[in-house]
C-alpha cells in the first residue's frame, strides 16, 4: 500500500500540474508617460507592487486614479458613530500616444467594521484595512491583466 501511495505522488508531483493563476509575476509594465492622482500612498504601492516603470522609448501612457474613504455606517442612540465603512476605488487605464484606449477599468473594495474606542487604534486599524484593500485591488489588477 505504501508503495502504491509513493508511487501515486511522484507520478503527480512529476506532472508538472500548476495552479493556473499562480504565478503572480509578469514581465515588467514601462509607459512613457504616468500620471497619478488622488492617494499619493496608494498609488506609489500599487506601481511599486506591479513594478511600474517610466521609459521614453515606449508608446503606451498610463493614468492611475485612487480615492480611498472612511464613511461612517451607522450610528448609536446617542449620535457617535457605531460602525464605519472604508471604499478603496482605484481606475487603471493605458492608452497609446495617439489617444487610442487600450486598457480600462475601475477596481473598488470595500470593508465594513465596528468603531472602537481608542482613537488610535481605530487609526492603526484603518490603516491595516487600506493596506489589506491595496493588496486585494493590486490581486485583481494581475489577474486582469494576465488575462489579456
Amino acid at each position: 500500500m505504501k508503495k502504491l501511495l509513493l508511487v501515486i505522488f511522484i507520478f503527480l508531483y512529476g506532472c508538472g500540474f500548476k495552479p493556473l493563476y499562480s504565478d503572480k509575476e509578469f514581465k515588467d509594465l514601462e509607459f512613457s508617460e504616468i500620471t497619478l492622482s488622488g492617494n499619493t500612498s496608494v498609488n506609489r504601492k500599487i506601481i511599486n507592487s506591479l513594478k511600474i516603470s517610466k521609459k521614453n522609448d515606449v508608446l503606451d501612457t498610463l493614468e492611475l486614479n485612487s480615492s480611498f474613504e472612511n464613511l461612517i455606517s451607522s450610528k448609536d442612540s446617542t449620535g457617535k458613530a457605531d460602525t464605519y465603512t472604508s471604499t478603496l476605488t482605484v481606475s487603471f487605464r493605458t492608452k497609446r500616444q495617439d489617444d487610442i484606449l487600450i486598457y480600462d477599468r475601475k477596481f473598488s473594495k470595500s470593508f465594513t467594521y465596528k468603531n472602537r474606542d481608542n482613537k488610535f487604534e481605530l487609526v492603526e486599524y484603518q490603516n491595516e484595512i487600506l493596506n489589506s484593500l491595496v493588496n486585494e485591488i493590486i490581486e485583481e489588477i494581475l489577474l486582469s491583466l494576465n488575462s489579456l
